[in-house]
């Protein structure tokens, strides 16, 4: 079990040899540092691709043993009892801390309809993956949890995988809640996501929001959104250097439906930015006729 302890002397280690700083995007190690937190640890810029990370940064090899056996967040990672589950089921986990009714909503004012694919990427033990599936979509769903996996298949039916291997074809849909802040690598993932969406399909990104406009709101509260395991906080300039001022729309809770449903999906909708959570949209541009 990993502490904070250990978490320190680590970073200590990583600093005093130079080592985690590169961008865990681009491998840029040209980065302005914002901000600094327990004599060990920042939160930097890259200069390359706009990211904000933390250093020293996470090797994918220490993110699989923290998630496989460390990681716990509650709701998100406890996995609920048979009788749990069952009063959840039954009210369709309406007003609990994972009800997904605003989620589904933003995806039926994206376009969404029933029967399309789906990717519930980051799905824990399954709470959201059952829920759009109740909604009608053909659900696949990735965890690197493999108890909580495991899970989500046993007790919830899901079609779940446990390795990005496993995953195969396009979607029409591929969802991430609260998932890319704790990436080693978030290109991996981006390119993952671009390689497997249909023509015309919709990434939906949802994380802490690491824009100036809500730092400079709350301060307070931006410093808790990094650190052990908040590994970056992706906001307007990544996002917008990385897929470019097309095809994209960004906003921050609380969410103004209306920008979601007049959206064109080709231009760049930027929406309030101050709110604590953001949700980044991008669209795969239709195949060339």
């Amino acid at each position: 079990m990993q502490t904070k302890t250990s978490c320190f002397l680590n970073s200590f280690t990583k600093r005093l040899l130079s080592q985690g700083i590169a961008c865990p995007s681009c491998c840029y190690t040209s980065a302005k540092i914002i901000a600094k937190k327990f004599m060990v640890t920042d939160l930097r810029r890259c200069e390359n691709c706009n990211l904000l990370f933390r250093t020293p940064t996470t090797t994918e090899e220490e993110s699989i043993e923290f998630y496989q056996n460390t990681y716990k967040q509650g709701f998100t990672t406890d996995l609920p009892s048979d009788i749990q589950l069952q009063d959840l089921l039954n009210k369709k986990l309406v007003n609990t801390e994972k009800d997904y009714s605003k989620w589904i909503k933003i995806l039926d004012l994206l376009g969404g309809v029933p029967q399309q694919r789906l990717l519930d990427y980051g799905c824990s033990w399954g709470y959201g993956s059952w829920q759009f599936r109740e909604a009608g979509y053909g659900v696949t769903a990735f965890e690197i949890s493999k108890p909580r996996c495991l899970y989500a298949k046993e007790k919830l039916g899901i079609d779940a995988k446990n390795s990005l291997s496993e995953i195969q074809g396009e979607f029409d849909i591929i969802f991430s809640p609260h998932v890319i802040e704790h990436l080693p690598s978030v290109s991996n993932y981006l390119t993952f996501a671009k390689n497997h969406l249909h023509p015309g399909g919709i990434l939906d990104t949802v994380c802490p929001n690491g824009s100036e406009k809500f730092r400079d709101l709350n301060l307070k509260n931006y410093s808790k959104f990094w650190g052990l395991v908040h590994l970056q906080l992706p906001d307007e300039k990544f996002h917008t250097k990385y897929f470019g001022e097309t095809n994209l729309l960004i906003t921050s809770e609380p969410y103004n439906l209306s920008l979601f449903r007049n959206w064109d999906k080709s231009s760049l909708c930027l929406g309030d930015l101050t709110g604590s959570e953001l949700l980044s949209v991008w669209a795969k541009p239709e195949k060339e006729s």
